[in-house]
């Protein structure tokens, strides 16, 4: 049995586990995983870390080989009973009206870039009550009825098609984000690793 070890952005180790390590584990009995679950970029070679499960909008580290499993865009939702309180903005302009969730992470842009129907990159500032620093907690408070949130629509998905969560301007995104895969450059890829990077790719794919 080998025990591989991990971090993963919080989105995917919390919000999107459940959807994965049960079909991994059934598939692969003998690797145990141990999963550290931060935002924080970790070095990979120093922390004794043998894949990282990472999302960005950018994946730049000459010491690190990474495989992309997903693309994915960053949408913009809320909860049914906070449209039906506040409204549901028609235009992206109104949604100055609105309380936005913000994302105060150390790579955390204070602007939105919305990517319109049209082509168009149209920036936005928002302006809300609450902040946070990690996605689970900005999942939560979306779910929660605080407000319009940006996450990938890859966190999203079974909230929206269950109805817990609604599109906001369905036709605008704020660019894509890749989930990659990430491993160090200078150390040999065991089979357990190389077995838990693919299995995470055909999930994805």
């Amino acid at each position: 049995m080998t025990a591989e070890s991990g971090p993963a952005a919080a989105a995917i180790a919390t919000l999107e586990l459940p959807e994965w390590l049960p079909a991994f584990q059934s598939r692969h009995p003998g690797i145990r995983l141990e999963v550290v679950c931060t935002d924080r970029f970790t070095k990979l070679v120093a922390e004794g870390i043998d894949v990282a499960l990472r999302i960005s909008d950018g994946l730049e580290d000459a010491s690190m080989m990474a495989r992309t499993l997903a693309v994915s865009d960053m949408v913009l939702v809320a909860a049914p009973r906070y449209l039906v309180e506040h409204g549901v903005p028609a235009e992206a302009d109104e949604l100055s009206k609105h309380q936005c969730l913000l994302h105060n992470g150390p790579e955390s842009p204070a602007h939105w870039t919305l990517h319109m129907p049209d082509g168009r990159r149209q920036p936005f500032k928002p302006e809300g009550r609450f902040a946070c620093d990690t996605i689970t907690a900005l999942y939560s408070a979306a779910r929660s009825g605080l407000g319009i949130a940006a996450l990938t629509w890859h966190t999203v998905r079974s909230d929206l098609q269950s109805g817990a969560l609604v599109r906001v301007l369905p036709e605008v995104t704020l660019g894509q984000r890749t989930y990659a895969a990430l491993y160090p450059r200078t150390r040999h890829v065991q089979p357990s690793v190389r077995a838990f990077i693919d299995f995470m790719a055909g999930h994805y794919r």
